[in-house]
């Protein structure tokens, strides 16, 4: 009979620690982002990444056209390692019904850098 206690208890524990995380604010998410990106732009001045996380946190807080800016600006660096920022600068341009030929493009570069990837096509958040 205690094993089942303990067994009850652990998963009393994940329950709680799951409400939590799915209750953690947004604008915190996004402020910790903006202080991230502001560390590593700090220190890494002449990499990229930043422009990426800075894209994720704008995303976060609602500011899609601002995301995008962001994500373009890495992009023109030829930043193309982080499947994450490929995906989603095409999602966005696709949720935001940017013209087809950009989306075709965005969608083509992520195809062309990640042909194996277990994301979905892009053009599937329409």
């Amino acid at each position: 009979m205690r094993i089942y206690r303990v067994i009850l208890v652990f998963y009393l524990l994940a329950a709680i620690a799951a409400v939590a995380e799915r209750t953690t604010p947004e604008p915190q998410v996004a402020s910790a982002r903006y202080d991230a990106a502001r560390t590593f732009m700090e220190r890494y001045p002449e990499r990229p990444e930043h422009l990426y996380v800075l894209g994720l946190a704008a995303m976060e807080g609602g500011q899609i056209d601002t995301a995008i800016d962001y994500f373009e600006a890495a992009l023109d660096t030829h930043f193309y390692a982080n499947e994450g920022l490929l995906h989603h600068h095409a999602r966005l341009l696709v949720e935001t019904g940017a013209p087809k030929h950009e989306v075709a493009a965005a969608a083509a570069l992520w195809e062309k850098h990640f042909p194996y990837s277990k994301n979905p096509h892009p053009r599937e958040y329409r």
